[in-house]
């Protein structure tokens, strides 16, 4: 096999070898072979293919048997989100960072490697530019993958999600939605981050959407567009959303559902002058703490639980802090009494300190507390299941109208809640603060109260899923309506007329209508959701004798819910900021990122190593550098 494989190398250069065949090179030792022989090799032109004149040459053949070693570190730091760098990377550091010490302590192990690293003068791997180098190649495999993944599928979602780094730059998350075929489900990839601080119109939003589109090749693929963030959901959105449809008329527009329920508390809780006021004291509760931690290790004497920070715009984060109140509200109250009357803090902490006690002592504020912390419970829950990936939009609007009716029954409960809250609050210490009472009684108030915060919110969810009523034909697929489908006479043609009007070269209707006829008659169609239906068929191998069903599931399963998946790639946005310096390019940022956030998708390409790590090879000796790794 040895010589084989040096007789490989004597035709093509190290680089082109197989995974294998440099293996056996690496375990047997380098080869020398002789330099008279190979010095040139005459061009002979055939009527086949053409041999063209090469060089060996030694130096480089030893540089390229190390290139692999490399790249598996280069792998390892990104897709655990290390920093690379260290602040002292000379021969006398004793810390050098860690990817040096990384390097170092792999020498140890490898003679090849620790031969390269002590002989070497040029690519010894360790330059910025080279690991810059590096990891572009690990990020491009990932990127060339997702591409031919998406060339493979017929539907495809764009998402975009904005959040501002701690270097105070705008930026944009995208990611791909579609069924990869591959895996046999639905995927949501990211693609990068782009800085979008010089300019957030929708003509730049636009431009950068279409980017992604003709990159991609799916113009003819784009079926949903599906904005979130402080600029895509900006005044400019509406321009943004009509501009994408202009080019391309199937791309719908769907809001995220968990940005929906956003909107739906937070306007809810904007129209009632006792809830703002109520959030106006709340919502400072957990400022009063920022930056003074003696003022955290104060409380940590009466309570365990820390104070969630505050995200205005994400009411989940409110809810948090509700329970958290709700909870220890009377350990809360003790220490702003113990902060007032004590004499280590300063005067205007202390009178804060009093005005937070009186104002977590008052019966209404009490009231409100426990109106929200019953809410919030069924809130938490929703945004929850719509803040997932692996729920269909389908299963989604469900969950809406359960929670509708859900507020309907918690509407009815009042007098049990009035009851609970006067039998607890005989106990408690009331301020001199009084309601003030004229034309109505106690109950009456605190009724109004009550109906105003849960008749805002069901209004408010009247108002914001007006919007879904596109989106009818996805009852075709619902599993709760299947059975009244199959009846003589039920059958759904206006849900067909519905997708017909917005895909109407998608389909072959009259296949589908027959299909659907057929499905709706089978007992296994009866309790299973779009993307259930696709496994069903998947595993049966029923696709041939469904396919237009086949086609509606992926298409109802494509349309995303919720921007959650571009939410989270802002969560390694920021360790990766803070732990490899916020003053990196965002080149190498936007690589890391990508590397990081995919690392699923990364270890599902190394079960090939073989065929994954020649293509990071491949991808890096075609950068621009110095040394040549391929002979000409």
């Amino acid at each position: 096999m040895f010589i084989e494989v040096v007789n490989q190398l004597k035709q093509k250069c190290f680089s082109k070898l197989s995974f294998a065949e440099k293996k056996v090179l690496v375990e047997n030792g380098r080869p020398c072979p002789d330099l008279d022989i190979l010095t040139t090799v005459k061009i002979k032109k055939t009527n086949d293919n053409a041999l063209c004149t090469r060089h060996f040459r030694k130096e480089l053949y030893n540089i390229s048997d190390w290139l692999c070693g490399c790249e598996v570190s280069n792998k390892f730091f990104s897709k655990q989100e290390l920093t690379f760098r260290g602040h002292n990377e000379n021969k006398y550091s004793v810390n050098k960072g860690n990817y040096m010490e990384f390097l170092i302590s792999s020498q140890e192990f490898d003679p090849l490697l620790q031969e390269h690293l002590d002989t070497s003068t040029i690519f010894r791997g360790t330059s910025v530019s080279i690991q810059n180098d590096l990891i572009n190649s690990v990020a491009d495999v990932i990127k060339h993958n997702i591409f031919n993944e998406i060339q493979n599928t017929q539907y495809v979602a764009i998402m975009l999600d904005e959040t501002t780094d701690i270097s105070n730059k705008s930026q944009l998350s995208t990611v791909l939605r579609y069924f990869s075929q591959n895996e046999n489900k639905i995927v949501e990839r990211f693609l990068g981050f782009d800085d979008m601080s010089a300019d957030k119109t929708a003509a730049s939003l636009f431009n950068h959407v279409n980017q992604v589109v003709e990159k991609f090749k799916i113009e003819n693929k784009l079926v949903a567009q599906t904005y979130d963030g402080a600029a895509v959901m900006s005044g400019h959105l509406n321009g943004l959303q009509s501009k994408v449809l202009e080019k391309y008329p199937k791309a719908m527009f769907t809001h995220c559902y968990a940005h929906v329920i956003n909107l739906i508390l937070q306007q809810s809780l904007e129209c009632n002058k006792e809830l703002k006021i109520f959030f106006r004291g709340l919502n400072s509760l957990p400022v009063f703490f920022s930056h003074s931690p003696k003022r955290l290790k104060a409380l940590s004497e009466f309570m365990t639980k820390k104070l969630p920070t505050l995200a205005t715009t994400r009411w989940n984060f409110t809810s948090r802090l509700v329970h958290t109140v709700h909870n220890h509200r009377t350990s809360l109250v003790d220490f702003f009494i113990f902060v007032y009357e004590s004499g280590d803090f300063d005067n205007v902490t202390g009178i804060t300190a009093k005005g937070f006690a009186n104002f977590l002592q008052e019966n209404k504020n009490i009231f409100i507390i426990q109106i929200l912390s019953n809410l919030f419970i069924f809130t938490d829950v929703l945004f929850n299941i719509l803040q997932s990936k692996n729920f269909d939009i389908l299963f989604c609007s469900q969950k809406i109208l359960d929670f509708k009716n859900q507020l309907c029954q918690e509407r009815e409960n009042f007098d049990t809640v009035w009851a609970s809250f006067t039998e607890n609050s005989n106990e408690l210490f009331v301020s001199n603060r009084k309601v003030r009472q004229t034309e109505i009684d106690k109950k009456d108030y605190y009724r109004r109260i009550y109906f105003e915060i849960i008749d805002n919110i069901q209004t408010q969810i009247d108002i914001r899923f007006k919007s879904f009523e596109k989106l009818q034909y996805f009852n075709l697929l619902n599993p709760t309506k299947i059975k009244y489908f199959a009846k003589k006479d039920n059958f759904p043609s206006n849900l067909l007329k519905s997708l017909q009007d917005i895909y109407s070269d998608f389909f072959n209707y009259g296949k589908l209508q027959n299909e659907l006829h057929v499905w709706y008659t089978l007992n296994e169609s009866a309790d299973k959701s779009p993307i259930e239906v696709m496994n069903y068929l998947s595993e049966m191998s029923l696709i041939s004798g469904f396919s237009e069903v086949y086609k509606l599931a992926q298409l109802i399963s494509t349309i995303p819910t919720t921007t959650a998946s571009v939410e989270r790639s802002f969560s390694s946005l920021k360790r990766i900021h803070t732990y490899c310096r916020s003053t990196q390019t965002q080149e190498r940022m936007n690589n890391l990122s990508i590397i990081s956030i995919e690392k699923e998708l990364v270890f599902k390409l190394r079960t090939n190593r073989n065929k994954f790590y020649e293509a990071i090879i491949n991808k890096f000796i075609e950068k621009e550098r110095r040394v040549e790794f391929e002979f000409k």
